[in-house]
This record gives C-alpha cells, sequence and structure tokens, in this order.
C-alpha cells in the first residue's frame, strides 16, 4: 500500500448527529481535507455536500448500525480506511464480516474518556460496575437498550479483561417506550473479574459511572464528566486521577487518523468492537428470554 498523503482526504456518510459532530471536528483538524458529507437527509449548508464519493484515504461512517456493512465492506476492500460509529453492526454475520478487515476503527469513545486515560496499564479488574442511564431517544431505539448504549461498557470490560469468553452471563429487562429492551441488568464472569452493569434509556438522569476493583485499588470514575478517584487497598489513602487534556472524541480523531498514515495501530480494532457487540446481542438474547 503507498504511503497516505500528507494531507489526507476525508468523508462523511451520514449527516445525523454524531455524522455533523465528526465533520466539523475533521473540518476543525490540521492536515485533513474534508471533501464530502453524504447523506440522503440533506447536508447543512456549513457543510460540503457532495452526490457521490470521491477518491479519499478515509471516511467516517456514521449512519444506522445495520447499514454498516453494507456501505463499509465496498469502502475497505479498496483499502479505505473506516472510523465506524458503535455499534459496529447489529447481525452476527455482519459482525463476522467487518471483523476480518484491519483498515479500520469503532469509535467506541468511553476508551478515550479522559477518566478512563488515566488508568494504570495492566489494570486487572476483579471487580466491574457500570450505570449507564439517559433519557428516551429515538435515535438509537431501533435495537435493544444494550446494543444501544450498554455495548460502551461491554467494550470497557472485554478490554480491561483482555477479550476472554465470559463464564457466565445473566440479564434481566424490560420494554417501555419500545418493543424492544429498553432497561436491562446484567451479571458477567470473564476470567478473574465479575461485572455488574446497567443500562436504561427511560431514566429522568443521565449518568455514566464505573467502579473497578484491582488488587491494589478501588477506583470510582465518573464518565459523564471525564473525572475519578482512586483509594488504595493497601493504606485507603485516597487521591484523584491524573487527567490529560482534551475531550473523548478529538483523541479518538488523532489515533484514527495517525493509523491512517501507518503511525500507529488502529485505535479500536473491528474484531473487538465485533466482541463488544456480540456481548451486547447476547445479554439481549438473555433479557428476552425472560420476558
Amino acid at each position: 500500500m503507498s504511503p497516505a498523503p500528507a494531507r489526507l482526504r476525508v468523508g462523511v456518510l451520514g449527516c445525523g448527529h454524531m455524522g455533523q459532530l465528526h465533520a466539523r471536528r475533521v473540518q476543525a483538524m490540521a492536515n485533513l481535507d474534508l471533501l464530502a458529507v453524504v447523506d440522503p437527509a440533506g447536508v447543512p449548508k456549513d457543510l460540503p455536500g457532495a452526490a457521490s464519493l470521491p477518491e479519499l484515504d478515509a471516511v467516517v461512517i456514521a449512519t444506522p448500525a445495520d447499514t454498516h456493512r453494507s456501505l463499509a465492506q465496498p469502502l475497505l476492500e479498496a483499502g479505505v480506511a473506516c472510523l465506524i460509529e458503535k455499534p459496529l453492526a447489529t447481525q452476527v454475520e455482519d459482525l463476522d464480516v467487518l471483523a476480518q478487515f484491519e483498515r479500520v476503527s469503532v469509535n467506541h469513545l468511553e476508551r478515550f474518556n479522559p477518566a478512563v486515560r488515566a488508568l494504570p496499564a495492566g489494570l486487572g479488574p476483579r471487580y466491574f460496575a457500570s450505570e449507564r442511564l439517559g433519557s428516551f431517544q429515538r435515535r438509537g431505539s431501533e435495537v435493544d437498550v444494550a446494543l444501544d448504549l450498554m455495548v460502551h461498557d461491554l467494550d470497557l470490560l472485554g478490554w480491561l479483561t483482555g477479550h476472554q469468553e465470559p463464564s457466565l452471563m445473566r440479564a434481566t429487562g424490560l420494554p417501555v417506550m419500545t418493543s424492544g429492551v429498553d432497561m436491562v441488568e446484567a451479571w458477567i464472569e470473564v476470567g478473574d473479574c465479575v461485572a455488574k452493569l446497567s443500562a436504561s434509556r427511560v431514566s429522568p438522569r443521565p449518568q455514566r459511572s464505573l467502579r473497578l476493583v484491582s488488587p491494589q485499588a478501588y477506583y470510582s470514575l465518573d464518565l459523564r464528566q471525564g473525572r475519578g478517584h482512586t483509594t488504595s487497598t493497601q493504606d485507603l489513602t485516597q487521591r484523584e486521577l491524573h487527567l490529560d487534556q482534551g475531550d473523548a472524541l478529538s483523541h479518538m480523531h488523532r489515533a484514527f487518523f495517525a493509523a491512517v498514515r501507518g503511525l500507529e495501530p488502529f485505535p479500536v480494532p473491528a474484531h473487538e468492537a465485533a466482541f463488544a457487540a456480540r456481548w451486547a446481542l447476547a445479554v439481549s438474547d438473555a433479557a428476552r428470554a425472560r420476558l
């Protein structure tokens, strides 16, 4: 493969909330040319529109998840790098196909949350507890809440435990606003870690929190505010985590475009994102079985 040019030619597919956010961030980045934003519903006047994508070095795909494979596969086969919104796909067969490609990353932003970035390498959690609550939005409601919201925390759980297969998975959930599962609780045992995960898209107040226990320390993270503290299990001293500057999407973009240039590995490879999505589908199946 020939080296990437000094200025990357970038396109965006999809112009909903995340598509517009990606497009405007790309416009503001040095050494990137945003050449096209494509969406059948129309493109805001301050973003470059196009009827079809020109020859590009990278594409951001921010369309509904059930379209990700059909849009990404021909681009990846042509050697165009893709940054795909989460979840990677909604069907196992689509996950299996996309997981085979290397020039792709999935926008699992919580890995780039300042509080998560402050965690020590090789943490090896023995306990993982997450709560992800939000109000109902039509965007994303075509899938169960596990694939819509909990998939963020399932990605963190898989990432922190080395993507081992779980030895136990249980879940219960309820429909509220849709015919699917809008509230879900899951219990997962993987390796030496036990995990309790909660997700709801019908909560009156937003919350994104994560608690971790390792042999050395306890960590309490507020993912919504991007902050956290740790308590030593030896002497119970508590300290605030030292946080990097910058928001999660900026960190993700820098890592992705560095990978497009061949300077770094792709930050959230498709096979890892597929792992999280499969877990989310399994949680949904387990919850639906109890309805």
